[in-house]
Formats: C-alpha cells, sequence, structure tokens
C-alpha cells in the first residue's frame, strides 16, 4: 500500500531513532522567539509552544506517525486514536517543562486556564506584560500573545521555473516556418522551426532559429509584426544573429509595442532569399508554447470536473481541442451503454476521460459522488498544477487571486483515480493506471504518490513506469515527505528511470519536509532528479458540502511534482521526437543551481526556458534500465543519465556518459566541476566537439587522491558544468550551460558501519567479507567491549518519569548507548539530551534521541559526539539528562523497567573481550576474511549487553593508521534463547550500513 506524499506545511518525518544530529537541528529550527506585546495590567496571554498540533504533525518524531489528515491519508483528525494520544502524551511532557520552567524564572505558580493540543499546540495563562515578556524569552516557547493570526500564500510556481509569466502570460512561444503560411501562400519545400523564451520584466526575447532548405543572405531574416491573415513591417532584424545559413541564436530587447504584439500572436518570422528580398519563402507566426495538442495524465485521488480549471475554455480564451475528435472520451465518459460510464460525471475538450478501477471505485467525494470525483483533493490540485486552466479572480484561504493557470495550462487531460480516501493507494489500481495511460497515449504521468524505498526493479508501479518510457511516457514522482532526514527517498520516485521531484519554496530554499537521498536502496542513483516550487501552492480541490468548487494553498512534493510534469509536457510539445529520457536530460542540465547538495535538489531547480534551449540531451532505453538490477549482477553506474553518483569510490570512480547535440551548428564544451576542495574530476576528452546531431561518449574521472578519506569514508559533492562556445559567434550567453550533479562517497573499505550481534556464546569468532585499499601492514585497534550499566527503575501512574544524569567527558567520549528493556509496562519511552545551559530541563533544542515505539524496548544510541559538541557547540560540563517516561501502564500499582547505559572512549581502550584478525597485507580490491572474535566474561547474563567499536588501516602512521574505517560492535547476550542456525549473508557497503547477526549454539555446545 502507498500514500500519498502531500502536506500542508513544514513536517518532520516518522523516522525511528533518527540520526541525533538531525533531530536536533530539526528541533532547533522551529525553536523561535517572539516579543510578548506590551498592555497595562494583567491579562489573558495564548502561549504557542514550539512542537505542532495535532492537526498539523506531519511526523518527525521517531515512533510517532503524522496526526495530519492529509499527510496520514484520512478524511478528518481522529483526536481518538492510538497515535494522536502517542503525540498528545508527547506534547504534554513538553509543555510540563516549560511551564516548570516558567514558575522558575517567575517564582509564582502559572495557573493554566486551558490547554490546546489538536489545532494549536500551547496554553491559556493569565499574566502581567513583565511576566508575558519573561515567558516569552523560555527555550521551547515560539510566541506569547493575545491572539493573532497571519498567512502566506503563492500562486507564481510556472513563473518561477519560466514557463510564465507572473501575470501568467505565456512565456514560452513557438513557431512553425512553412511556405503555405505566407500571405499569399507559396509553394516551397524549405521548412524551419523556433522557439522563444520571453521574460516581461527584464524584456528580453531570447531565440533559437532553424531552417531547411532556404538559402539566406543579406536582410533576409526577420520578425515581423502582423496578424496571421495579414503582411507587416519588420521589428527584428535576424541578420546578426545568423550562426550559419538559416540558422539563428541570439536575444533581443522588445519595445513595450512589440512585446504586446508578442502576447496578441500578431508577431512571425519570416526568412527570404535574394536577389530582391521582398518575397518571402517561409514563414510562421510566433504563437505560445503553453500544452496545446499533449496529453497528461494523472494518477490521483480523482477530479472534481466541473471546477473551472479543467473546463473546455479556460478565461484567457483559449478553447481546446479534443485529441481524440469531437465528443470522443475514454472511461467513464466514454460509452453510455458501458458498464464503466458514470452518470453525471462529464468530460470535455480539455478533460477528455477520466478512469476508476474496482480498488478505489467506491470512494465517494464530499457530495457523495463515486469516483472519479475526488474524494479528497489532492488529485484536482495535483492535475490543476500540472495543466489547469488559466482563471481570473479565484478564491482561496479567505483571499482573492487575480490570476492562477496550471504548468501547460493548454494541454488536454486524463485523470485516473488510483487512490481512496478510505484505502490508500493500492498497487493493483496503480498499475492498472498506467497500464490505461499507455493505452491512451499520454506523453507524461503526474505521480504524486509514494511510499518508503524499495527495489524498483521489484515493485509493480515501477516496472510498469519502466515499460512505459518505452511507449514514449515520461513519469514525475514526488520525491517525499520525509525529510529534512538524509536516506529519505520513497518509491517508485527512487527509480532510476522516472524523475524523482523535490520541494523548494519561493526563496528557492529546499522545503524542509521534502525527502532527501541518498536512497536506501539505489544509492548509486542520485536522488532527487530535480526540484520544483512545492510551498503554498493554489490550485483546485474537491468540492465543498454544497458542491461548489473550491481551491485552496496545499504544500509537499505533491505540488512540486506537477510543476515538473507540466514543464515535460511543453518540452514534449516543442520537441515531440525527443525521447522521455532525453526530456529528463534537458531539464536536469539546464537546472539552476539552489543548493550545494545534489541530495538535496538534484541538479537544482528546474527552468523550463533554459530546458528548450539545452544544447544537448542524453538517453538510455528501458532495456538497460532492466539489465542494470544490481541483485543480478547490473551497474546502476553505467546508465547514460545527467548524474554522477557512486557510493563505493575507492581511489577514484569513473562514469562513461553518451552526449546528443541539439544544436544547428558545431558546438564546442569546456567541463570544469566545483564542489568538495581536494576531489579532482577530469573529462576525456578534456573538449567536446559535437557536430548538429551528432553523439560523442565521453569519460568521467573523479580522482581523491587529494581528497582526506575519513574512515569509513568522506563524502564529496558539487557539480560538473560543461560551458559552450560557438566559433561563429563571439558571445554565447543566450546558450545555457549544462551542469551534472555529483554525490560520491570516496572510500578506503565496505566495512559496515555497525555490527548488531544476539548471540548465546560466551565466545565466538565471525567472519566478514571485507575488500580494501592495498594493505601493507594491516593495523586495528579496539575500543572495548564495554559492559553497560543495568539499573531497574520504578514508575508508577503519579510517577510517571525518571530523569537520569550523566556527566560524560565528550573529548574522550566516542559514544552513549541508552537503552530499555525487562518492563512490566505496556510501553516506555526514553528522551536524551545534554542539558547544555544546566538548568536541570531538557528542553526541546537539547533533545538529541528520542525512543518513542510502541514498545518499552527503546533505544537512544549517540555516537559521534566529538562531531556533535564541534556541529552544535556543546558544553564541555553539560549534564546528559536521561528522561524515562512511562506511557502505557499494566495492571500493576508500581512498574519495573531496566534501564541500560554504556560509555564507549574515544581512545583505544583493549578490555580482552574483541578481537580483530586478518591478513598482514592485501593487494588492492582483492577480497579477504576479517575475523572479528569477543569472549565475555561468565557473569554476562548480569550484564548481558556490550557495546564497543574498532579501527583499521592499512599501514603505521597519522593518517593511514584507522584509514580503512570505524565499524561499531554491539553484542546482546540472551544465554537461554533456542538454537537457530548461525546466519551471516553478505552485505553490500556504503553509508550507515548495518550488519545484523544472529548466532546461537545448541545448548551442548554453549560454555558454561
Amino acid at each position: 500500500m502507498l500514500a500519498l506524499t502531500f502536506i500542508p506545511g513544514y513536517a518532520f518525518s516518522t523516522h525511528t531513532h533518527a540520526e541525533p544530529s538531525v533531530v536536533a537541528a530539526a528541533l532547533d529550527a522551529h525553536v523561535t522567539k517572539a516579543k510578548a506585546h506590551a498592555d497595562d495590567g494583567p491579562a489573558r496571554y495564548i502561549v504557542l509552544l514550539a512542537d505542532p498540533p495535532l492537526a498539523t504533525y506531519a511526523g518527525g518524531i521517531a515512533g510517532i506517525p503524522a496526526t495530519n489528515p492529509r499527510v496520514a491519508g484520512t478524511s478528518q483528525l481522529d483526536p481518538q486514536s492510538v497515535t494522536s494520544q502517542r503525540y498528545r502524551a508527547y506534547l504534554a511532557l513538553q509543555r510540563q517543562q516549560v511551564i516548570v520552567a516558567a514558575e522558575q524564572v517567575l517564582g509564582d505558580e502559572i495557573i493554566v486556564e486551558q490547554v490546546f493540543t489538536t489545532a494549536f499546540n500551547g496554553f491559556v495563562s493569565v499574566l502581567s506584560h513583565e511576566q508575558a515578556t519573561q515567558l516569552a524569552a523560555l527555550p521551547g516557547v515560539v510566541q506569547v500573545t493575545r491572539e493573532a493570526y497571519r498567512q502566506l500564500h503563492t500562486n507564481i510556481g510556472p513563473s518561477i521555473i519560466g514557463a510564465s509569466q507572473l501575470d501568467t502570460r505565456p512565456a514560452i512561444f513557438r513557431a512553425d516556418l512553412t511556405g503555405t503560411n505566407e500571405v499569399p501562400p507559396v509553394s516551397s519545400e524549405a521548412t524551419g522551426s523556433a522557439t522563444f523564451h520571453y521574460d516581461a520584466i527584464s524584456k528580453l526575447l531570447r531565440f533559437t532559429i532553424s531552417s531547411r532548405g532556404v538559402t539566406i543572405s543579406g536582410p533576409g531574416a526577420h520578425i515581423h509584426q502582423a496578424a496571421a491573415d495579414a503582411n507587416g513591417p519588420a521589428v527584428v532584424d535576424l541578420a546578426p544573429y545568423q550562426l550559419v545559413n538559416g540558422q539563428f541564436l541570439g536575444s533581443v530587447i522588445l519595445s513595450q509595442a512589440v512585446e504586446d504584439a508578442l502576447f496578441a500572436g500578431e508577431l512571425y518570422v519570416n526568412l527570404h532569399e535574394a536577389p530582391d528580398f521582398l518575397t518571402g519563402k517561409i514563414r510562421g507566426q510566433i504563437l505560445p508554447n503553453r500544452g496545446e495538442g499533449v496529453l497528461v495524465g494523472v494518477i490521483d485521488t480523482g477530479i472534481d470536473p466541473f471546477n473551472p480549471a479543467f473546463a473546455a475554455t479556460g478565461a484567457d480564451g483559449y478553447t481546446h481541442t479534443n485529441p481524440f475528435g469531437e465528443g470522443v472520451y475514454k472511461g467513464v465518459c466514454a460509452d453510455a451503454e458501458s458498464p464503466a460510464y458514470h452518470d453525471g460525471f462529464r468530460c470535455n475538450d480539455k478533460l477528455v476521460g477520466a478512469y476508476t478501477f474496482p480498488a478505489t471505485s467506491e470512494s465517494p467525494d464530499p457530495m457523495w459522488r463515486a469516483s472519479p470525483f475526488d474524494d479528497y483533493g489532492h488529485g484536482s490540485h495535483t492535475a490543476s498544477t500540472a495543466v489547469g486552466n488559466v482563471l481570473h479572480n479565484v478564491q482561496a484561504e479567505g483571499s482573492t487571486f487575480d490570476k492562477i493557470g496550471g504548468v501547460a495550462p493548454h494541454a488536454n487531460l486524463i485523470i485516473y483515480d488510483g487512490c481512496s480516501i478510505y484505502e490508500g493507494c493500492p498497487t493493483s489500481a496503480l498499475v492498472g493506471a498506467i497500464d490505461q495511460a499507455t493505452q491512451d497515449g499520454v506523453t507524461v504521468i503526474n505521480y504524486s504518490i509514494g511510499g518508503y524505498s524499495s527495489d524498483p526493479w521489484v515493485e509493480p508501479d515501477a516496472v510498469a513506469f519502466r515499460n512505459a518510457l518505452e511507449a514514449g511516457i515520461l513519469a514525475s514522482v514526488s520525491a517525499g515527505n520525509s525529510g529534512p532526514y538524509t536516506g529519505t527517498i520513497g518509491a517508485p520516485s527512487n527509480a532510476p528511470w522516472v524523475m524523482s521531484i523535490a520541494a523548494t519554496t519561493k526563496a528557492d530554499l529546499t522545503a524542509e519536509f521534502s525527502s532527501r537521498g541518498p536512497d536506501t536502496t539505489v544509492p548509486d542513483v542520485l536522488k532527487p532528479d530535480v526540484a520544483a516550487p512545492g510551498v503554498d501552492i493554489i490550485a483546485a480541490v474537491t468540492v465543498n458540502a454544497m458542491g461548489e468548487p473550491r481551491f485552496a494553498v496545499s504544500s509537499g512534493t505533491s505540488m512540486a511534482a506537477p510543476h515538473n510534469a507540466g514543464a515535460a509536457a511543453l518540452l514534449r510539445q516543442r520537441y515531440p521526437s525527443w525521447t522521455p529520457s532525453e526530456v529528463r536530460s534537458a531539464l536536469m542540465t539546464t537546472a539552476e543551481h539552489t543548493s550545494d547538495d545534489p541530495f538535496e535538489v538534484g541538479a537544482g531547480r528546474i527552468n523550463v526556458g533554459r530546458a528548450m534551449r539545452a544544447g544537448f540531451v542524453l538517453d538510455e532505453t528501458a532495456a538497460n534500465f532492466a539489465a542494470a538490477d544490481p541483485t543480478l549482477d547490473g551497474n546502476v553506474t553505467t546508465l547514460n543519465l545527467p548524474s554522477l553518483t557512486n557510493r563505493n569510490c575507492f581511489g577514484e570512480c569513473v562514469w562513461i556518459r553518451t552526449l546528443k547535440s541539439t544544436l544547428p551548428v558545431t558546438t564546442t564544451w569546456t567541463p570544469a566541476f566545483t564542489g568538495t576542495t581536494g576531489l579532482a574530476v577530469t573529462v576525456s576528452p578534456a573538449t567536446i566537439t559535437l557536430a548538429p546531431g551528432a553523439t560523442q561518449t565521453i569519460t568521467i574521472t573523479a580522482s581523491g587522491s587529494e581528497l582526506p578519506v575519513e574512515a569509513g569514508g568522506t563524502e564529496a559533492r558539487g557539480y560538473l558544468t560543461f560551458t559552450p562556445a560557438i566559433a561563429v559567434l563571439s558571445a554565447t550567453g543566450d546558450l545555457p550551460r549544462a551542469s551534472f550533479p555529483l554525490a560520491i562517497e570516496m572510500r578506503n573499505s565496505n566495512l559496515p558501519a555497525t555490527i548488531n550481534i544476539r548471540t548465546n556464546a560466551l565466545t565466538q569468532t565471525i567472519e566478514l567479507d571485507t575488500t580494501a585499499i592495498a594493505i601493507t601492514d594491516l593495523q586495528h585497534a579496539v575500543y572495548g567491549m564495554v559492559q553497560s550499566d543495568r539499573q531497574r527503575i520504578r514508575l508508577s501512574y503519579y510517577s510517571r518519569m525518571y530523569t537520569k544524569v550523566l556527566t560524560p567527558s565528550l573529548d574522550r567520549t566516542m559514544g552513549i548507548i541508552v537503552e530499555t528493556a525487562n518492563s512490566t509496562a505496556l510501553d516506555v519511552d526514553i528522551f536524551v539530551g545534554f542539558d547544555n545551559n544546566n538548568d536541570g530541563i531538557l528542553e526541546s533544542k537539547e533533545v538529541l534521541c528520542v525512543g518513542f515505539t510502541y514498545s518499552a524496548e527503546e533505544t537512544c544510541d549517540l555516537f559521534g559526539l566529538p562531531h556533535l559538541r564541534d556541529k552544535y557547540g556543546l558544553a564541555e560540563d553539560a549534564n546528559l539528562l536521561i528522561i524515562v517516561w512511562l506511557w502505557a501502564s499494566s495492571d500493576t500499582a508500581v512498574e519495573t523497567v531496566d534501564l541500560y547505559t554504556a560509555v564507549v572512549p574515544t581512545t583505544p581502550i583493549d578490555l580482552g573481550n574483541l578481537t580483530i584478525t586478518g591478513p598482514q597485507n592485501q593487494p588492492a580490491g582483492e577480497p579477504f576474511k576479517l575475523r572479528v572474535g569477543w569472549s565475555l566474561p561468565d557473569d554476562s547474563m548480569l550484564r548481558e549487553r556490550f557495546y564497543g567499536a574498532f579501527t583499521l588501516g592499512s599501514a603505521p602512521g597519522a593518517t593511514t593508521s584507522q584509514n580503512l574505517g570505524l565499524t561499531r560492535i554491539n553484542i546482546h547476550y540472551v544465554p537461554h534463547i533456542a538454537y537457530l542456525p548461525f546466519l551471516a549473508s553478505p552485505f553490500p557497503s556504503f553509508e550507515n550500513q548495518v550488519v545484523d547477526v544472529v548466532h546461537l549454539l545448541p545448548a551442548s555446545d554453549r560454555r558454561k
């Protein structure tokens, strides 16, 4: 079952036991301060706390899924659900800590009149102005105010990506040049085409014009001003921009009069021949390129067919033409005699089809109309974002917007209702939708749907998309809303053959909720691919209870994906011969760099105007995608993709790419890398010369010889940019540069990050299949194993919280592990963090880890403490606070739970219970066996948990004694469990790889 990737605002992901630094950063980012309003005398103040309330909580705390109904995929909030109660308990804990802190600061009791947790997280109290000011300064308090409301919206997504002007007028134009377009028509075998991008703010018109069969010399090329049925004066002389005969590239500034003519459709390109240049050879009217004739499919929750966003005629006066013919529709509109026919659902010349599927057919909209009527609003929103009509004076969220419109507002649409408000998005419906869309001949599919990362070579919808690629269909898929954590890309957006779309804000910042790479299933393919606007997007939604059309503001990568889908539709319209992979590469290579981290935005935020002028493209086939399956010994790094990724670079990485020119003249491209210092990226050949329509295979090498490789691997990221030069053109600024995003990990070995061992053997050895750089004198150091400290604590209904204080030396502590087990209670939770201001309270911004699953066995694993100290400015003498919280009791009055804590030192310490052995020398890349052994004391059943680590090095020396990596060892000794055969399987190696080993011996073989 997959879920909609759709949220109404910023969010954290549900991420069990997330990296502590990430949790802290997420919490800290949402703690802001606001001044209390001044007023005479005591008054009732509303205190807003940092955490989101039930209605807007979109996940992010480990073990607590989203309660936001839009994110959770439910019709309405369920305040009584188990998830809601759990999140309320978390809010209560945070609120109580704020109140205790406030009473200490104010020296007086805080009387709480009301508590809010559902639509607002906070409380009401009567305070003086001075008290309110002091309260507003406390950690965890966002603001203290009488009552205020503020809302920020945006409807300019298409303009941000260069698809339209700010006022929704077109930005992309085209012209098809033929003799029959002349006035009067002439017989000519010559043809031509032109592409234009206009920016109304700068008045700059960029153009590329290509013709065949016409000989142009002297003043033989102009842009004229006149309607299609008339001749008019020349307003732009194209002769200075001719590269070679009949081929033009350049830009000009338009006057207001000429701009008006452009938007009125009263400009045309005319190419003439000698000797008199009076008679035109070929002509083409300059018309908007807004998706006319392109068929887009949207797989989602259905649609409101009566919303004006999907009417046959838009507010700009454009009347659609049905690509199937007048009155010919698909799906529920096709045949009144068919069982699939839906009486009451109406198609038109824009919305030319709609489908429902057995698994989703019973889900009604607010008027109780069955699928494909939109039961949730998500489908109408994504569809109108991609291809919705231009509309005027739209009412949304209490405001009026003069003009809104989709990215490709003149495209045709078919909706596929693959999701149900009750059932989510069943794969049977999704695969059926992809299959049907392929039959219908759509050229682009928007898929704002996803789930957790999984194998795209196995998942049915991903496989269907791979096959649809060969039918000419580009899939635009939302990346997911599990950011800001790394490794949160979902499926099927992790498939190498689809476009994965991240979300940005209006100011081109990566949206916090937007999922990040690397993908945990296919780490050697860079995801996401690109980014697009996805915050506060205004578009159509489902009807209200009275059946009236509505518009609303929503945020999520669900909103970003249709921006990309609309952009792809515009490119498919202009370049119908381009394959989906070539369209994808044009969008990627010309994207705007909005972040220095490709795992946030891929190649960057798309720009349609630049993509229209892409100088080269890259193609790839479904067959090659299928053959790259890693489980069948395929190699995804060999795919011809416009990105460069490898999570296991041993010394260097090499990629082969094939470029195909789109330009009508020979062009030279010079590559250069910008990014991580010390990483050298070279291209062979060093300069790339591409003739018109020609292809060139290049070799790209990334070398880490000057890069300091840390134990366990070093990240290197950046962009490889190709700058064009055309010999006959002195300035090529009108031809965009092309870039490949690069994100690699230089590694010296494939050692796993962690080995978890559950065993009933006091003494044993396991073997790890290991590969590394050349080893001349194997070095190793062990840290531990350290026995955990076990403490039995007591909790009750009246004493639900227990706090333990540790004072570790951050300089001398590699990691701290906190666990609970053996509890009589049904559920306990743990919160761990440093009391950096030494006030005895664990504030939200100080929390580094939360153990919050639906059980009494929780884990908080703080590793890399020196790094955390430097990153967050932790005080050396700060106390570590460990809070154990009783969430669900059993029937007993007093609950008991074992609290385990262990401190692993930063300096090697050999306690004799951990041994590491391997070959003293080994050639580079040649596999060998690394043996890891343990010897536990006989009283291990009293302290049955052990923690440690080891490092490996290729040779003695400060830079080589630990350069192969650091691996952590966690052993859970369970002396009385039943026999199971030894289990240890080969493992891939990439960042944060964890190897789980169950090692059990029969009773006769156990050491007593």
